[in-house]
This record gives C-alpha cells, structure tokens and sequence, in this order.
C-alpha cells in the first residue's frame, strides 16, 4: 500500500506530502510511520514540535505513541495537557482539526510544551467512528497554520488509520480478521475510495463515495467513472491521467464531476496501480482515492481573488500585473509574444470630480472607465488598476504603431462625456506607452518608462506619449536640477541681476527689474525658463519668493550704505501660484518690515494671468500691498485676454506690455493697433506703461511716438549683477 500525495498545497504541507509520496506503507511499522511524519513536520523553521498521542482503553488516558521536538524529558502526555490548559472535556472534544494559542498568564506548567510554544493544531485520528488518538503540531508563532495546511496534514490521518488498522492486529488473529478491520477502515474514511479493473470498470466503491455523490454501489457497480463526468473537467486531463498510469505512475489531479443530484462539485484524486503481490507484479486493478474540495477551491478562488483582483473595479489589481508582466518578460514562452507594449494610463482631473461630487461619484467613475477601456481591448490584453486613477495596460504581440493605435482610441473614449449619477462628467486620460522588442527589460523599467512618457503627455496635453530614451535623460537632468535648486535656495547660491526702466523722455533710469539668476558649479548657468516652472511643480516658489524679497531689501541697504540713490523702485516678480494664497500679501508686508526697507522703494510684479485666474484674491492682495505702500504692476500685458475696463478695480499703477507685440510692432499691423489701444486706455485710465523687449531704436521711436511712458530691454543693458548695475546705473549722494 503506497502513500499517494502530490497534492499541490502551498506552504511547507507541500514539503510534508511530498517526502511521503516515496513511502511505501507496507514496509513501515506504525511507530516508523508516525515517527517519520513528525520528523518531517519539525523541519519547518516556525514547528517547534509534532506528536502522536493514543487513547487507551485500559487507563483512559492518551499514550505518547512517539514525537518530535524540544519537548521536556519528563513529559509524555501532551495531548492530556492540552486539553487540561484549554479546560476542555475530551469526549466533548471537535472530531475535526482545531487550532488553540496558549495562554501565557496560565498557572498551568507551560514548560511541558515545546519551547517557545505559542499555537498548537490537533488533528483527531478517528477510527470505527470514534477518535483514537491525536496528531498535535506546535508553532512558535501564532500564525502557522492556514486552511490549507490543516487539510494537507489531516489526509494523512486516512493513511495513519488504515496502517494502525493493519498492524495493530496480532499474528495470531487470522487474515478475515485483518481484512474485516480494514473494511471497515475503508468505509469509515472520509475520503472516497473506488477501484477498477484495468478497463476502468467499477469493482467497489466505499460509504463515502455513495455519501459524497449520492449515487448507490448498486448503481455504479461494473460502469466506467465517466457516469460522475460533468463535462468540464478538460481533455488534457484525461490524456495525462491515462499516460501516468499506463506507465505504471501514480496520477493526482482533480476532476469537475457532477452528483446524483445535478450539482457540480470538485474533487481533487490520487490514483494508483494496484499490483499482483505474488507473481510478475503486473497491474490488475486501479485505486482512486478522492476527496471534495469544492469549498476549499471556493475558498482558495476567494482568497486569489482578494490577493490579485481590485476589490472596487474587478480588474487585477497591482500585484497580479506585476506577476503577469514578470512572466511575460522571464519565460521563454513570452518571447513568442514581442514585441509587447505597456501603457500607463493616468486620469486628468480626477481629484476635482472626487473633491467637488464626492467619492462615490469619483468610483462610479473609475468603474465605468474600466469597463469602458476593456471594452476596446482585445481579450489577451490586461488591463489592471494600480490604484487611484492609475490604470495600466499590457499588450502582447504589440508594436509601437499598433500601441498608438489602441493609445488614440482610448483617448478619444475616455475624454467623450461620461453619464453619471443624472449628469454628464468629463475627464481626460495621459498616456504614456513603451514598447519592449526584446527580452531583457525587467518588470521596473519598463514600469519607469511608461511612467516617464505618461508625464511627457501630461506636461504636453496631447493625450498619450510613446516613450524616447532622451525622455529620461531629461528627468534625470529634472531630478538632478529640483535637488540642487533646493540647496541653492537654502544655501544663498542663487544671485539678482538688475534691468533698467527707462524714461523715454529724459532717457534717465527710473527703476529696475530684479531677476532670479542661478550658476551651479556642475550645471553652469540654467535658465530662468528652466528652473522657474520647475520650481512651481515642486511647490518651491513661495519659498524663492521669500529669498528674492530678502535679498532686494539687503541689495538696496547695501546701495544706501554705499552712497547710491535708485531714482525709482526696484520691481519684485510675484508667481501667479502665490497670488490668492493665504496671506501673500502679509507675507510680503511682513518680509519687507523685517528687513527695514520702506515699501515705497519697492514695486510688486503680478502676471495678467494671475488677475485673469483669481480676480477677487488677486483684488484683495493688490489693495493690501497698495495700502502698505508698495505700487503693482500688471507683467506680460496683452497676453491674459483680461478686460482693460476691470482694472479700473484695481490698485494698479503699472501696465507691461508683454514683448511678444512689441517684437513685430515694426513689422504687423495688428500688433500696432493692440499697442495703440493698450496705450489709449491705460492713459485714460491714469496708467503708467512699460514696453518689454525693446531692442532698437526704431522700437523705441515708435513706442514714445505713440505715447509709451517707459522702455525696458537690450537696447539698453542685459541684466546687470549688482556691482556693475550701481556703477552704470546709479547715482551717488557724494
């Protein structure tokens, strides 16, 4: 009689079940058996101990038949003591496997237990219908057995009872005596035994298995096994099943078969040969022992599900892509499948439909839109929610045209007006795509790949984006620039540079512009275009604000101490992302205070677009900083398409006109005619005006000819380091 086990259980049970799949049970003793059993199980880092424990008749005691483990000398009795710790009534005890935690404040002597003992499993061995004895298992953590270990270990306890029914029967008790006690072994087991002969006809069948399937033996008896087939169970099953045997292997799988009754159930089946003792050997009959795992599947189906699918969406879920992808990329299977794309999708303005409908609506809508993209993807593709508003795809067999293709569709789809709740809600998908044309990228680049094309597309608003080397380079060169703009900042390795105002009358300087300079050692200069923006997405602005208003204040003490008089005001840009922040005004009221320089020596910078996004936060810092002292300039006019008429709102003193229109103002029409108008109405509305990026001459003749105030740009001077803008540009009081 042969142990068959290769179940598949995960865990160290698989270990376990494994090692006995070579035994053979005809040849072990019942002391040899069990002592083999609990040496295997100690093998596990987190066991502590295993023990076979026997009721006896005679004392009405458990007898340690034989253990494992770092159990006291004097201790023989450990299932006794369990049931004395746990206050419990053996012959009221579970007939099924149970797990206890000890109590470390018990007054009961915890040293009769294995070491470092914190959770024991009881399996009862049953015999004739009632319990004979215990296989015990003790775990120093409180977390060592899970469902599917206890029932790997609890099918062992079949095989425990039919070899103590085997061997505990004496030499002198004759054969029908033997076989009577292991009959009726075999019909109390509660796993389903069926044998056939070599044509796979039935020959018998046990209690259980009429229990189980609810078909009679009588009904069974000289038909084939296929009488239980449901249809499911696949081709490939049975082809491997009869190839094992026919070879003379044992088999396990399992089988969709279908009751009496109707209904389906799973069972999972070992199968084995059954030789002649006595002659060649040769195979005459088949064993089949089978047992219903059709809540266990449910149950390990439920778990999966949980550990690889999104509970709110249904897709797989981060770790189930990770896994799918993984194997894409190592097996030699999946090379067949490249070129393979990876797409990242990321929602556009998802966190204001979450902050302004609610979460409710923000999972309405990620539900929607995941079964909107799966709708467009073909069945071998992936789709899995990483979390959030993050979705990725996973394309075999995809190249770059191809991945565009689906890219495009999913763009124009998912920015189409989504019906949700009784209103129409609109997002935008970024979409970054990367393409692998070769095994060797491992599961995190091509992750960072798609992620880095995803923000390209994001930062260009195009919708989707396909991954470029030079992509990289260029966060990298981002990455590198935030930390070291931080430092500068911290550090005071920034500068300010000067830019006259120029009076077009008198060709006298009447102010100046202060503007953000910054060298680094490795990088050299890098321009403001560069270093701004980025300094607006990682929330650094207020920040650089604060050191340039610092800075002004000591550069203009400075001068004063030195003898230099500034006729005018030196110009300070504030960022469109301050203005409407709590307090911008305050701050800078404050800043300046601090550095006891009067506000009447100072001129605030605001974008038109700032006005334009904010109007009444805009308003109110404006008055505040008008109040205090300062003049405002609007910088970049002509670009915010806001109204000349509105500014009458305003505590402005100072219109800009953007140099944009004053670059063609020789050259267009338009751009004339929208200086002239610019010029009429801020006079009318008592406005000074500067003109940006005057370059020559005739600019400059042209601009005063038609009534502009003040000139700004190259034709004067480029921005000028402190020293050299005092010496040119100053005058002195001595």
């Amino acid at each position: 009689m042969t142990l068959i086990s290769k179940m598949g259980f995960t865990h160290w049970s698989t270990r376990l079940l494994s090692e006995f799949n070579r035994s053979d049970l005809s040849k072990m003793s019942l002391v040899a058996y069990c002592k083999a059993v609990c040496d295997s199980v100690i093998k596990e880092e987190n066991i502590c101990g295993a023990s076979f424990d026997l009721f006896e008749d005679v004392t009405g005691q458990f007898v340690n038949l034989t253990r494992s483990g770092n159990y006291s000398n004097d201790f023989s009795l450990p299932v006794s003591l369990v049931f004395k710790h746990f206050s419990m009534d053996f012959s009221q005890c579970q007939r099924k496997p149970f797990i206890m935690t000890l109590d470390p404040n018990s007054q009961d002597d915890l040293s009769v237990f294995p070491l470092s003992t914190k959770s024991i499993a009881l399996f009862p061995i049953i015999n004739t219908d009632r319990i004979i004895g215990y296989f015990s298992i003790c775990a120093s953590n409180l977390n060592a057995f899970h469902q599917v270990e206890m029932e790997a270990i609890y099918s062992l306890m079949s095989y425990f009872v039919l070899l103590y029914t085997l061997k505990s029967t004496s030499v002198n008790q004759s054969p029908s005596i033997t076989w009577d006690k292991l009959s009726l072994a075999i019909n109390q087991c509660s796993e389903t035994i069926v044998i056939t002969d070599l044509r796979g006809n039935i020959e018998y069948v046990n209690d259980e298995f009429e229990r189980s399937t609810g078909y009679k033996a009588q009904d069974v008896l000289g038909k084939n096994p296929r009488v239980l087939q449901s249809g499911k169970t696949t081709r490939d099953t049975y082809r491997d099943l009869w190839k094992t045997l026919r070879s003379g292997e044992r088999w396990q799988g399992e089988f969709i078969n279908r009751k009496s009754c109707g209904s389906e159930y799973v069972e999972f089946a070992r199968i084995t040969p059954i030789r002649q003792e006595n002659g060649d050997g040769s195979v005459t009959h088949y064993m089949a022992i089978k047992k219903d795992i059709t809540e266990t599947k449910a149950t390990r189906n439920q778990v999966e599900k949980l550990a690889y699918y999104d509970s709110l969406t249904g897709l797989p879920n981060r770790a189930l892509f990770l896994k799918r992808l993984k194997k894409l990329l190592n097996d030699d299977a999946g090379s067949s499948q490249l070129p393979l794309s990876l797409m990242f999708i990321d929602l556009d303005h998802f966190k204001e439909i979450n902050d302004t409908q609610g979460h409710d609506h923000g999972d309405c809508l990620l539900q929607t839109i995941g079964q909107t993209i799966r709708s467009i993807l073909e069945s071998h593709h992936t789709l899995a929610r990483l979390g959030g508003d993050e979705f990725v795809v996973i394309a075999p067999d995809t190249d770059a045209e191809q991945a565009q293709t689906i890219a495009y569709k999913l763009h124009q789809t998912i920015s189409q007006p989504i019906p949700l709740k009784g209103q129409n809600i609109s997002v935008g998908a970024s979409i970054g795509i990367t393409v692998c044309e070769k095994q060797g990228p491992s599961v995190s680049t091509l992750l960072k790949q798609a992620d880095i094309a995803m923000y390209r597309a994001k930062a260009q608003g195009n919708g989707f984006c396909l991954y470029l080397p030079e992509m990289e380079l260029a966060l990298n060169r981002k990455i590198t620039l935030a930390r070291k703009l931080l430092s500068a900042i911290r550090q005071d390795k920034l500068a300010l540079n000067f830019q006259p105002f120029i009076d077009l009358n008198s060709q006298q300087c009447v102010g100046a512009e202060v503007l953000l300079r910054w060298f680094d050692d490795d990088l050299g200069w890098i321009s403001p275009a560069e270093f701004i923006p980025l300094a607006e997405e990682r929330h650094l602005v207020s920040e650089i604000s604060n050191w340039v208003i610092r800075h002004t204040c000591r550069q203009m003490l400075s001068w004063q101490n030195q003898g230099y008089v500034l006729n005018g005001r030196l110009s300070i840009n504030i960022s469109a992302q301050e203005i409407g922040q709590e307090s911008c005004a305050q701050r800078i009221i404050q800043l300046v205070e601090e550095e006891g320089i009067s506000p009447y020596l100072l001129d605030i910078e605001i974008t038109e677009s700032a006005v334009v996004v904010c109007p009444h936060l805009a308003e109110d810092d404006i008055n505040q900083l008008a109040k205090a002292g300062f003049t405002v300039s609007i910088d970049d006019f002509g670009t915010g398409y806001s109204s000349l008429s509105k500014l009458k709102h305003f505590s402005v003193n100072k219109l800009k006109i953007d140099r944009s229109f004053i670059n063609e103002l020789l050259i267009d029409d338009a751009n004339r005619k929208i200086v002239t108008a610019i010029i009429a109405v801020a006079k009318s509305l008592c406005l000074q005006l500067v003109a940006e990026g005057v370059e020559d001459k005739q600019q400059e003749a042209l601009l005063s000819e038609m009534g502009c105030d003040f000139a700004q740009g190259y034709l004067y001077t480029k921005p000028l380091a402190n020293d050299q803008f005092a010496r040119y540009w100053l005058k002195t009081n001595c």
